[in-house]
C-alpha cells in the first residue's frame, strides 16, 4: 500500500524516499517520520498487518512449518 508523504517525509509505518512511501511489510515496523528503512521485528516475532508503527506491534510468533502443515 502506498501513502501520501508529508513534506517529503514518509510518515510512521512507511518507508521510502519521500516521494514514494510504502507501508512497512508484515514483520517490520517504523516508529519515526523519517526517510529510512523499516525495522525488523525481533526473531520469532511478527506483526499482524502492514504499516506497523511500534515495536509493540511485534507480538506473538509464527511457525512456518505449522502454516504449511495445515490441511
Amino acid at each position: 500500500m502506498m501513502a501520501v508523504c508529508v513534506f517529503s517525509v514518509c510518515v510512521v509505518g512507511y518507508s521510502g524516499d519521500g516521494v514514494t512511501c510504502i507501508a512497512c511489510a508484515i514483520g517490520k515496523y517504523k516508529t519515526s517520520a523519517v526517510n529510512s528503512a523499516c525495522n525488523n521485528c525481533p526473531t520469532g516475532k511478527t506483526t499482524s498487518s502492514t504499516g506497523s508503527t511500534a515495536l509493540s506491534a511485534c507480538n506473538g510468533s509464527y511457525n512456518l512449518t505449522l502454516l504449511f502443515n495445515l490441511k
